[in-house]
């Protein structure tokens, strides 16, 4: 596959890409069927996908950081349609490693987490400005 183009990828939707030397690694948009849409670098290594860019899903949700093979993988930023975000290490799709994390209320929780839950030291802080260690 070399130069720019588009085609539909199964049932996941539509892709937009330039590749070259058969592979893809350079800036291109996937639009899914359910209204998610990835904009960013692909880069193909291997056989495994990279990418960097941002995700944005139907209900708000949005994504914007790194990727392995289409899940979370590396540093990024997550955002609710509730309002939680957090920033920091994510691994296979869940949250891992340092990072924090902040409630629409003003809560906040900044250490470390391990299978999308925190983990290990942390800094707990609640809305009205109390702590726990």
């Amino acid at each position: 596959m070399e130069g720019e183009g588009a085609f539909l990828l199964n049932d996941i939707g539509r892709v937009e890409f330039t590749a070259k030397d058969g592979r893809f690694h350079t800036k291109g948009m996937i639009e899914l069927p359910d209204g998610s849409a990835f904009e960013g670098w692909f880069q193909e290594k291997g056989g495994i996908l990279y990418s960097e860019g941002c995700v944005t899903f139907p209900d708000g949700a949005r994504y914007e950081g790194t990727m392995k093979q289409g899940r979370y993988h590396g540093q990024g930023t997550l955002v609710l349609p509730n309002g939680m975000r957090y920033t920091g290490e994510f691994r296979d799709g869940l949250l891992n490693g340092p990072g924090s994390s902040t409630a629409l209320d003003g809560s906040s929780y900044v250490g470390g987490f391990k299978d999308g839950v925190p983990d290990g030291k942390g800094l707990l802080t609640f809305p009205n400005g109390s702590t726990w260690v």
